[in-house]
This record gives C-alpha cells, sequence and structure tokens, in this order.
C-alpha cells in the first residue's frame, strides 16, 4: 500500500536545518598559508659600472618599489658592492656579490651598486612584479 508520508519528507529534513551555534573567533599564531600571486611584469638589463677614486660612480638599479617581488643581479669580470642605501655601497661597507654568483633579493627596497675593485663590471639584474 501507498504511504505519502514517506515519500515527501519534512521540509526541515530536505533543507538540512540546524540551531545556530555561536561564532568562535579564531585567531592565528604565526604565519598563515596563502597562494602567492605569480609574477605579471619583469624585465632585465645590464649596465657597466667602475670603480673610480672619485667614488662617485655608484649606480643605482632599482628604486623603492613595494610591487617588486623580486631582483636577481649577477656580475662578471670585477665582484660588486650591493647595498640598500647608497652610503654603504660609496663607502665599501656593503655586500660584496663575487664573480659568476647570482644574488636573489626578494625586497621592494631600493638598490644600488659599484665595482668592488678598479675596473669596469658587467651588472645583470632582472626584476619581477607582483600581479594587480
Amino acid at each position: 500500500m501507498f504511504e505519502p508520508e514517506a515519500v515527501e519528507p519534512e521540509i526541515g529534513d530536505v533543507l538540512q536545518e540546524t540551531d545556530a551555534l555561536p561564532a568562535v573567533r579564531v585567531q592565528h599564531a604565526g604565519p598563515v598559508t596563502v597562494h602567492e600571486l605569480p609574477t605579471r611584469v619583469s624585465h632585465s638589463r645590464s649596465i657597466n659600472v667602475t670603480n673610480s677614486a672619485s667614488g662617485d660612480d655608484i649606480e643605482q638599479i632599482a628604486g623603492e618599489d613595494l610591487r617588486r617581488k623580486y631582483l636577481v643581479i649577477s656580475t662578471t669580470a670585477f665582484p660588486i658592492f650591493v647595498g640598500h642605501d647608497k652610503q654603504s655601497v660609496m663607502d665599501g661597507t656593503a655586500g660584496i656579490l663575487p664573480v659568476g654568483q647570482v644574488l636573489e633579493l626578494p625586497t621592494g627596497a631600493p638598490v644600488w651598486v659599484r665595482a668592488a675593485a678598479v675596473g669596469t663590471a658587467v651588472v645583470s639584474y632582472w626584476s619581477g612584479y607582483w600581479a594587480d
């Protein structure tokens, strides 16, 4: 025999209604893993930098840009000074990048370079910028 209650469930069962529960506040401790945005725009360039007695041969290869994801630097012929402030590159207290090594700077800070020995070094750099 046909039973209509078996075929037509209650509306609350269909909608799967539940009692409203109070919200629980969640606070993360430490860094939160998120999906990293890809770089959308990049460019590359090579320049000649020197080291002379006057000390005014400093080149700024990147300005301050918070959209920049990375800056990769390499050098040929001579090591170079690499720094985030002009004075440290000028007086030789900045970091030294040896010939044939690659330095990746994941920062939006400005970057200056100068040859660490008397002569001319070729500095190549690549920069990538966050997607909008």
